[in-house]
């Protein structure tokens, strides 16, 4: 009875293992990342949860508009109580284009706030602060989008973006 009962283990763990066939995306498709060089100090989506009311680091949303595929994207960076956000927009995401970020294309925007001070720093691509993003991949299938982006915002430089996520359809108003 036991040899039968280690061998029926046997076999329940050896279907459970993951098969070499199996694709690589499987492994990664609940990971989302946001990233980028902001002057010259790194920059990552996370948080250490010190801000109670940002419960979600990376949200990104997909919707229609006026027969376009939309897209929005925004990463929280939030560590000891001070906190920082990207947000990206485009109201035409295509796959290998990329989109000027001047505020009528796409716009980037970055905010920032420091514990304990009332000062919020809020800065927007404009026709004079701009940049680009470029969408790499979107799988409508696995609900992924990627591609990376760089920008001049006021005085801060934002460079070697990249961002890999899954999106939301966006929520009918």
């Amino acid at each position: 009875m036991r040899t039968l009962f280690a061998f029926l283990m046997a076999l329940v763990i050896a279907g459970c293992a993951r098969s070499e066939n199996e694709p690589a995306e499987l492994a990664t498709e609940n990971k989302q990342l946001v990233t980028f060089t902001l002057d010259s100090i790194q920059w990552n989506a996370s948080s250490d949860e010190s801000i109670p009311v940002i419960d979600e680091v990376i949200t990104a949303e997909i919707g229609e508009e006026g027969g376009s595929r939309t897209f929005s994207l925004t990463g929280w960076n939030v560590a000891k109580g001070n906190s920082s956000s990207i947000s990206l927009y485009t109201g035409n995401a295509v796959a290998g284009q990329t989109i000027t970020l001047d505020g009528r294309q796409g716009r980037a925007s970055f905010t920032s706030s420091v514990k304990g001070s009332s000062q919020q720093s809020f800065l927007t691509s404009d026709s004079v602060h701009t940049g680009r993003m470029t969408i790499t991949s979107l799988d409508t299938v696995l609900t992924r989008i990627s591609g990376t982006f760089e920008c001049k915002l006021g005085d801060l430089t934002i460079s070697n973006g990249t961002f890999d996520v899954r999106y939301s359809p966006a929520k009918a108003m």
